[in-house]
């Protein structure tokens, strides 16, 4: 219990992991206060719309993980000058890049009015302002995630969180509804990355000083904003997103935005188990990719953060199992109760997406590839599986669940090959075995 309590990617995620809490309780906030405010119509026409937000701001997460990983790596080598030098660098780019997004977005516009059924442009083009701000906000956290500023992370999450519920539910009040609920993302962004700047300008400020010590050790500083690394980052995020959000897409497509409604309830409730362990990923990132910057071993602290996961998720799973009923009407309301058969289940399947959000970042950290490909091959699966079997919604989540663990599952023994060889001969299960490089 001494050497848990004094392991750094265990009290970091903690930390983190309080913050996280916080910004999900006000995240829960906002969604039972639009649950409540909206109809059961319009509160599924806002979920779709959030998850294709979701989806179409995955190039501006790429910015978060390559900042981390440059910055990270750089200052665990005292590299104070490069990392200074990759900010400015790379904040003209995200410009740049946030605008081409933004324009390819605005030319698909029409065809997601048609697919989503949606048809008020003002509510796409809220979409686009949210997506464009999202990248100096991804660009933000990379750098607060990459000096392993943990505190003012978490804090910056956990405020933008407070804003967005405070000022969704007073845009609501005054008629806006839908589009007040969608402009309270962007007010909030905007808001807080400016409190964000002061922090970093005031970080970089203090270890000005520490230029000079260290700064030509010999280590070579770390370049990631390279063709191959983005594209690693850009589809890794991207097939995550999809995996876990193109159901609420299809369930729109394919059943009434009453039912929608519904079932945006059970996915909204359900994703609580994959956001419990996800301050440990954060923490995570950076130590791994720390650790491979000075060729030190990484597994060891994935397995941590794969076991701290799997408890969390597994005590987040019991209370759907026991308590469905309770859980919706106290949080959503009576209204919608149908949607107690699907909680448990959706549940369960976000808990193999869990374990394949830290099998992600530790890819992304060590600069592996193999993920990526099996990730496309199953982002294919999902779609098929729910165009072909969406006659219930239940018969959707075990398409998502069937998905999400058979890619766990395979990832996992892909890391992890040599070591349960190496187990399985320790106890005569397998005498001779032939070693393979990951």
């Amino acid at each position: 219990m001494k050497n848990i309590l004094n392991d750094s990617l265990f009290k970091n995620g903690i930390y983190i992991f309080i913050f996280s809490m916080s910004a999900n309780f006000f995240n829960y906030l906002f969604q039972i206060a639009m649950g409540r405010l909206l109809t059961v119509s319009e509160y599924g026409i806002l979920n779709s719309l959030f998850s294709i937000l979701l989806i179409i701001s995955v190039p501006a997460g790429t910015i978060t993980i390559i900042a981390a990983k440059n910055i990270s790596h750089n200052l665990a080598i005292s590299k104070f000058n490069e990392v200074k030098k990759f900010i400015k660098n790379i904040s003209l780019k995200v410009l740049f890049f946030g605008l081409t997004v933004l324009t390819v977005y605005f030319i698909f516009i029409p065809y997601l009015m048609d697919f989503m059924k949606i048809n008020v442009f003002l509510y796409y083009a809220i979409l686009g302002v949210i997506l464009l701000i999202s990248f100096f906000f991804s660009l933000l956290m990379g750098i607060l995630q990459g000096t392993k500023m943990y505190g003012i992370y978490g804090l910056t999450g956990s405020l933008s969180s407070a804003c967005k519920f405070v000022i969704a539910v007073v845009l609501v009040l005054l008629g806006l509804n839908i589009a007040g609920a969608l402009l309270s993302t962007f007010i909030a962004q905007i808001a807080i990355s400016l409190i964000a700047v002061i922090f970093i300008y005031n970080y970089f400020k203090k270890i000005t000083s520490k230029q000079t010590i260290n700064e030509n050790n010999g280590e070579v500083s770390e370049n990631v904003l390279t063709i191959k690394y983005f594209l690693l980052v850009l589809f890794s995020l991207f097939f995550y997103t999809f995996f876990t959000n193109i159901d609420l897409i299809m369930v729109k497509h394919f059943f009434s935005s009453k039912e929608a409604g519904i079932y945006a309830v059970s996915a909204l409730l359900g994703k609580i188990i994959l956001y419990l362990p996800a301050s440990f990923a954060v923490v995570m990132f950076p130590e791994v990719s720390h650790a491979h910057a000075l060729n030190d071993k990484t597994k060891r602290i994935l397995f941590k953060t794969i076991i701290i996961t799997t408890l969390l998720c597994f005590f987040g799973e019991i209370f759907y199992i026991l308590f469905p009923n309770f859980i919706i009407s106290t949080l959503m309301g009576s209204k919608y109760l149908k949607a107690s058969p699907l909680l448990s289940l959706y549940g369960l399947s976000m808990f193999s997406f869990a374990i394949l959000s830290i099998m992600v970042n530790y890819y992304m950290a060590v600069q592996k590839y193999f993920l990526l490909f099996l990730m496309f091959l199953f982002a294919i699966l999902e779609v098929v599986l729910i165009s072909l079997f969406h006659q219930t919604m239940v018969s959707v989540i075990f398409c998502v669940m069937t998905t999400g663990y058979l890619l766990a599952f395979i990832s996992l023994i892909n890391i992890f090959y040599d070591d349960i060889l190496i187990f399985l001969k320790k106890i005569h299960l397998m005498p001779v075995f032939k070693k393979r490089e990951i």
